[in-house]
């Protein structure tokens, strides 16, 4: 069965594409406003000494990135029980999309070496947390920064798709426009090189996703080539 005909019509507000790709890009900023409140909150830190939590608690920015992030997208999936071939899961195309990304992966890491002598490079002191939560954050940031980040972007792509009829395409409106949106928030959370970086990679993720219909591979990829997986997963060794 086709992605196409895997999709049925609207039933309701949820259903429709526009709400869905509004209302979640918009969650994206109050939903991790929200969250950071309610840390600063759990954590006893006033308004004003957010910066806290990133040198103290750096493990509780993990929970910013799932609500913020993964929130939304999964409750409309579940509620409005979406078939999940829509968003790549599925045995169909698993192979060739996981060795096309596992080509790009190996591309990434040769030019990370070529440009620095290393994989990855990362000069911030490690996040240390007390045994067992170092296992418990360690991996939910892994699913988090890696999994979840590519499922959002795929539920934004297929969604966006839809509104303007162009999910049969490869390189789609849904593409262009969420991975544009998509750097334009790293620009807010980060820098403007990381923007660019984070917005090349996401348009390979997404061509391949485009092309097998299946985001498996994109998942295990961006796993292996963020960063911030790297950074957060050394909680385990530690």
């Amino acid at each position: 069965m086709s992605a196409q005909m895997a999709v049925s019509p609207p039933k309701s507000k949820l259903d429709n594409p526009l709400v869905r790709v509004i209302s979640t890009w918009i969650w994206w900023l109050v939903g991790a406003a929200v969250t950071v409140a309610v840390l600063i909150f759990l954590t006893g830190n006033r308004f004003s000494n957010y910066s806290v939590i990133l040198s103290e608690h750096r493990h509780l920015v993990v929970y910013i990135e799932m609500v913020s992030v993964g929130l939304l997208p999964l409750l409309y999936t579940i509620v409005c029980k979406d078939d999940l071939r829509r968003y790549g899961m599925q045995r169909q195309g698993w192979l060739k999309g996981l060795v096309l990304s596992l080509v790009y992966v190996l591309f990434m890491y040769g030019v990370g070496y070529l440009l620095t002598g290393q994989i990855m490079n990362d000069s911030r002191n490690p996040v240390i947390v007390a045994v067992p939560w170092n296992i418990f954050y360690g991996l939910l940031s892994i699913f988090a920064w890696g999994p979840l980040e590519v499922f959002f972007v795929v539920w934004l792509i297929d969604n966006t798709d839809a509104i303007f009829g162009s999910r049969d395409k490869i390189f789609s409106w849904g593409l262009v426009i969420t991975v544009f949106i998509f750097g334009l928030t790293h620009i807010l959370t980060t820098d403007m090189f990381n923007a660019v970086y984070t917005s090349f990679i996401f348009l390979i993720l997404g061509l391949i996703f485009k092309k097998t219909r299946n985001s498996y591979g994109s998942m295990l990829a961006w796993t292996l080539i963020n960063g911030q997986v790297w950074f957060m997963a050394q909680m385990l060794f530690i």
